[in-house]
């Protein structure tokens, strides 16, 4: 399969600081559509945060909605606490998150 220049930004980061920036920024479109790609890549890299991060996002995706449309409480909830953690090592120094990418 013939990755998407998006894909190929991940493809080309460095740093865990990277690779959570561009997963927080990924549209869902892309996250549906090279899923397989993706994981392959992060866990190639050892980044086990985004692959969970990853497969929370793809689940979301599938997940049937309440008749208000909203998702269910546990999955939301599941999906925050980790766009949190992404959030703060996206934040962080590229020296910092290499240590916190080992450590996940």
């Amino acid at each position: 399969m013939q990755l998407l220049p998006i894909v190929e930004i991940l493809a080309n980061a460095e740093t865990a600081v990277e690779r959570a920036r561009w997963l927080l920024t990924v549209p869902d479109v892309v996250v549906y559509r090279d899923f397989d790609p993706i994981r392959l890549l992060l866990q190639e890299r050892r980044f086990l945060l985004g692959v969970e991060y990853l497969r929370m996002r793809h689940a979301v995706l599938h997940a049937t909605r309440g008749a208000d449309g909203l998702l269910p409480g546990h999955l939301a909830g599941a999906l925050d606490d980790l766009r949190a953690v992404m959030l703060r090592l996206s934040r962080s120094a590229p020296d910092a998150s290499d240590r916190a990418q080992s450590d996940a």
